[in-house]
């Protein structure tokens, strides 16, 4: 058994040494205790004066004392106490309200702390890159043990970014799901700095219309397509530049085509039948598979003696051929190309990559050598015997193209076009757009998105789930402004 190793220093020189490594210069060090497991310091203030919090008045007047125990950072490995002999005195301003109070040596701890001020920086830094469960796991090793309902004291008492509201111009807005489909939020993003400036509970017109009208000089607002937080713009700064969101512009365009697409399949399935009456072009992997088949040594004999009338079970028993391999061989030998060019027609249309090759025509195609996949060949044939899929992929592209170019008019040909198009879902979509002109139409002329928000909506959720069932919207904020990593 290892004996614990007691050591008390009383030496004033070597205790100078020790305080160095502190650095409080208005201590005054009277003993250091050495253990096995920390290092108790004692100590007391150098100055023989205090200034009442109150009123400021200097004092010698000592009423009392008391010792403080302080935990600090560890010194190799070891955990640190300082016990801080306190003074009390007592205030000589006859008209101050206070007629005792305690000395607070600058630097080394605030009111009422049982740890020292570059401890509390320490469990700062770490909590808000951690969860308190975490942390006050971690704050074991580092010394400084502290339990988890005190980690979150500790991160409360952090007071967040303020940003101004009178400096504030452009903003983002967008919602955020505490449970997908059952509970959510709103976070209002500053555009320029990405500083997270608000963070409340619910996304209606009401709520986001409260918290809008406490910023009086805004100039432009990005956000998505939600009814509510345009009506709440609206009611709280009415004629001020709203944006539509691009990115959230192009999925909604997506997804009423992939709509459309459900919506069409019967005649995309008789427009692709007539443009290929003699059935659809194999795909890669069956060709490769009858190619397979057709080479083996055995397929020949076997179809020659099929041609001549034999039975499956004759030339089984004449041949020893195996009765799985005669059967292969008569399916490959008998498939019926109407059939196969169907089964084929509907795994295409039900393929989920469809949608993708109608609205790129350069997927799978190499940016460098500008080379296309046999895939890209076959889902491009496939697409230009269709009209309804032609159509729609011109629909797409054109929409596209207005925000490439930058062109309000493009946007009024396009919407003028589709509004009365035989493809539903795209002339709802196009309407859609209509009621919502001037936001698409300040998507294409201002330089401004919601990708500063989207980003932090990635970093709000890392957050959220790392915290589980103690995220609130004041823990929420505060990791949100302050954290590093997210």
């Amino acid at each position: 058994m290892v004996k614990s190793c007691n050591k008390v220093i009383k030496s004033s020189s070597q205790c100078k040494a020790i305080g160095r490594l502190l650095n409080y210069k208005d201590l005054f060090y009277d003993e250091i205790r050495i253990d096995e497991g920390h290092v108790e310091i004692y100590a007391h203030g150098r100055k023989s004066y205090s200034r009442c919090p109150i009123c400021g008045a200097k004092s010698h007047s000592v009423h009392s004392h008391y010792v403080r125990v302080l935990s600090s950072l560890p010194l190799h490995g070891k955990q640190v106490l300082i016990r801080l002999t306190t003074r009390r005195f007592r205030c000589k301003n006859s008209k101050c309200p206070r007629h005792v109070f305690s000395e607070q040596i600058a630097g080394v701890c605030e009111h009422h702390d049982r740890r020292t001020a570059c401890a509390t920086e320490l469990l700062e830094n770490l909590l808000l890159e951690v969860s308190a469960r975490k942390g006050a796991f971690l704050s074991r090793p580092l010394g400084v043990p502290v339990s988890a309902s005190t980690c979150l004291r500790i991160l409360y008492r952090i007071p967040t970014a303020y940003v101004p509201e009178d400096d504030i111009h452009h903003i983002c807005i967008d919602d955020f799901a505490f449970r997908k489909g059952k509970t959510y939020g709103t976070m209002i993003v500053e555009a320029l700095t990405h500083q997270p400036l608000e963070l409340f509970e619910g996304r209606t017109a009401e709520a986001t219309e409260k918290v809008l009208s406490k910023y009086q000089h805004l100039e432009t607002i990005s956000r998505d397509r939600a009814c509510a937080y345009a009506a709440a713009i609206e009611q709280a700064h009415p004629g001020l530049a709203q944006v539509a969101d691009r990115f959230h512009l192009m999925q909604n365009c997506s997804r009423h085509l992939s709509s459309q697409l459900k919506i069409s399949k019967q005649i995309i399935r008789d427009e692709l039948l007539a443009a290929f009456p003699s059935g659809l072009p194999p795909s890669e992997e069956e060709r490769q598979k009858s190619e397979n088949m057709r080479s083996q040594k055995y397929f020949e004999p076997i179809r020659r003696l099929l041609e001549k009338g034999l039975s499956e079970e004759q030339i089984c028993k004449r041949y020893h051929y195996k009765r799985l391999v005669v059967k292969e061989c008569m399916r490959e030998i008998s498939r019926d190309n109407r059939k196969q060019s169907q089964q084929r027609l509907d795994e295409i249309l039900e393929d989920k990559k469809l949608r993708i090759y109608v609205a790129n025509p350069e997927y799978e195609v190499n940016r460098n050598t500008g080379e296309c996949s046999e895939r890209n060949i076959q889902m491009t044939r496939i697409i230009e015997a269709s009209k309804t899929l032609s159509d729609l992929r011109s629909c797409y592209l054109a929409f596209q193209e207005v925000f490439k170019q930058k062109k309000t008019e493009l946007l009024d040909r396009w919407i003028e076009k589709y509004r009365l198009s035989r493809l539903k879902e795209m002339a709802s979509f196009s309407a859609g757009i209509e009621k919502d002109i001037v936001a698409v139409k300040n998507a294409i002329i201002y330089d401004m998105s919601n990708g500063p928000i989207e980003g932090l909506n990635n970093k709000l959720k890392a957050i959220k789930r790392q915290m589980y069932g103690r995220a609130d919207y004041r823990l929420l904020m505060l990791k949100m402004s302050l954290s590093k990593t997210g």
